[in-house]
């Protein structure tokens, strides 16, 4: 299909700029990931040994998903029109926009429900309630359902998919005039009617939080009982607040960049506002995600940022102690008196 205008566009607007930023942000992100998993695996210390392996989960699909976005995918989505196509490695393999799309959803889906993981397992390791010992008969089947109950819904995606011949319609009624190249493109309209997947996602979104909820509230109410009855003594209250209230803010901060582009994108289907370089400045900051996490965590807990820091110190340490050793004696020979 011809284009009949001429579009108003810059480069913040075209494929090769998102997909240039997302190899970029990729190649940013794997050195920072790699610091991130080597802290994890060999700097946790033993206090926070029980969630060793729920951190390295949650690391493992933080990269998975932003891989999924700066690599394998790079979606190019055109807003108000839930729909675009892919430019990452997985469309030149053959793989189908619609199963990367649903790739995409998973992987965010499986780093939602490992946060949960993280909370339930600070719940079952410090809690005392007298039922806890029916609970941990129950748990390792209840994360392994709810990890895959939480993914059918998006699988359901894959049966929404509207007849593309008349979707292709609703992009020219809804979208202003564009390039060329996005008519010629092998575009996919995801939904035409957003809202079925609108509640299925933010279902998800609220029973995920909900449970984060429940055992932040459990664990928090059940330490100050145990501190109070003498069973917990202050200096691991201290300690397992600290650990807690880092868990919270490493899941905070990059949820933020998340939240940003998400609203965005509401607000453009609503408003049926359509700014494609904003849209792939959002799809960048999506795939930034990856970035901020991993450098919050390294930050936040303190053996994880003090062994980073000790690789940086060394050098300079080095160097100090080299630069005394030629400097005092030299400070010294300046103190003898020169005889004739």
């Amino acid at each position: 299909m011809n284009s009949p205008c001429i579009p108003d566009i810059g480069y913040l607007d075209s494929p090769e700029f998102l997909s240039l930023a997302s190899h970029l942000v990729t190649i940013i992100s794997t050195p920072i990931h790699l610091i991130g998993t080597y802290c994890i695996i060999m700097k946790t210390p033993e206090q926070m040994k029980s969630a060793k392996y729920y951190l390295l989960n949650l690391h493992f699909w933080i990269i998975m998903f932003d891989y999924s976005f700066g690599i394998l995918t790079i979606p190019l989505v055109l807003f108000p029109v839930i729909g675009g196509h892919p430019l990452g490695v997985l469309r030149y393999l053959g793989v189908s926009t619609l199963f990367q799309i649903v790739f995409i959803c998973i992987a965010a889906n499986n780093m939602l429900v490992s946060i949960v993981a993280i909370f339930e397992s600070r719940f079952n390791t410090l809690c005392t309630f007298h039922w806890m010992k029916y609970w941990r008969r129950i748990r390792t089947k209840w994360l392994v359902v709810y990890y895959f109950v939480t993914m059918i819904p998006f699988i359901m995606f894959l049966f929404l998919v509207p007849d593309q011949a008349a979707a292709s319609h609703y992009i020219i009624e809804k979208l202003p005039c564009l390039p060329e190249y996005i008519y010629r493109a092998d575009n996919l309209i995801l939904s035409i009617n957003f809202s079925s997947h609108l509640i299925i996602v933010t279902l998800i979104g609220i029973i995920a939080a909900s449970k984060v909820v429940f055992f932040g509230i459990c664990l928090t109410w059940n330490i100050i009982q145990q501190l109070k009855a003498g069973t917990m003594s202050r200096k691991t209250y201290r300690m397992q607040r600290k650990f807690f209230f880092a868990l919270v803010i490493q899941m905070q901060v990059p949820f933020i960049t998340m939240a940003v582009p998400c609203i965005y994108g509401f607000i453009s289907i609503v408003a049926l506002y359509y700014n494609q370089a904003l849209t792939n400045v959002c799809v960048i900051a999506c795939s930034m995600h990856g970035i901020i996490s991993t450098l919050v965590m390294i930050l936040i807990h303190r053996p994880y940022r003090e062994s980073v820091m000790k690789v940086f110190k060394k050098p300079v340490t080095v160097l100090s102690k080299e630069v005394s050793k030629h400097t005092f004696p030299l400070k010294l020979n300046s103190l003898v008196p020169i005889r004739n």
